[in-house]
């Protein structure tokens, strides 16, 4: 005899999904308007902007210099000691 009858697996099984599984980013995050100023309308009287600022001593370098730098930061990353 096993730790579970087979009445328990049975019973264990889900008759449909606890949670449907988004079929597209539209689905998953729900945007009311985009403004042509990129400024999105995320409900109403709620509003959110997204800046992205590129770091100029790293665009300016050669090829090689920026490979250099990101292999550093991919070391530091990796030294973390994260627990997920």
């Amino acid at each position: 005899m096993g730790l579970f009858s087979d009445g328990f697996k049975e019973l264990k099984k889900a008759d449909e999904p606890l949670y449907r599984t988004p079929a597209s980013i539209q689905e998953t995050i729900e945007i009311l308007k985009i403004s042509e100023s990129g400024i999105f309308e995320v409900s109403k009287n709620r509003y959110s902007k997204c800046y992205r600022f590129q770091d100029i001593n790293y665009a300016t370098t050669n090829e090689e210099e920026q490979i250099s730098i990101f292999e550093r930061y991919c070391r530091f990353l990796n030294s973390l000691d994260v627990n997920f």
